[in-house]
């Protein structure tokens, strides 16, 4: 079995589509189609981002001397419900709306997942999506503690709400 292959049955088995992966690297699909098809090779930072996301060890992917093993960071991709990966995460936290209440249409909480720890900053959180009461949030973040425990490594939102162009006031505790 060839680079192209491990790297193909290797993203299937990981549940993730040519574009998924593409989204996750910041190339095109015709860019993991050309990996797959052994046409082009993937530079240096790319093939370790694929070993990240994948769970599997460089000498695996390139010479497949070793089979699958697992990283100790518990991360899951996020899918918003248009199937765009939202972002990769390993910590959630739920945070208030200022200024909103659950009687009024308008999201009270939002679920926030880090993606990064920066030294001098402290984690970087990205929003994953908006909810109308925090029970929502809740249920939300349950799956997806579920979704990890059982290994999975993407994640579809459910519980979300839609926005569009509000602009609101997020209460950090």
């Amino acid at each position: 079995m060839d680079f192209g292959e491990r790297l193909a049955n290797t993203r299937k088995k990981s549940n993730l589509t040519q574009e998924q992966l593409a989204a996750l690297l910041n190339v095109t699909r015709q860019t993991i189609s050309k990996w797959e098809s052994n046409e082009f090779y993937p530079e240096t930072d790319k093939l370790i981002s694929l070993t990240k996301i994948l769970d599997v060890s460089l000498d695996y992917l390139l010479l497949g001397k070793e089979e699958k093993i697992s990283n100790n960071q518990s991360t899951i991709y996020i899918e918003s419900e248009d199937s765009s990966i939202v972002s990769s995460v390993y910590k959630f936290v739920i945070r208030d709306i200022a200024f909103t209440k659950e009687d009024k249409g308008v999201p009270v909480c939002i679920l926030c997942g880090v993606d990064k720890h920066q030294f001098l900053f402290g984690d970087h959180e990205i929003v994953l999506g908006y909810y109308a009461t925090k029970e929502k949030a809740k249920e939300e973040l349950k799956e997806i503690l579920e979704a990890i425990k059982y290994g999975k490594n993407t994640y579809k939102l459910k519980y979300n709400s839609k926005v569009k162009g509000t602009k609101l006031v997020v209460v950090k505790d």
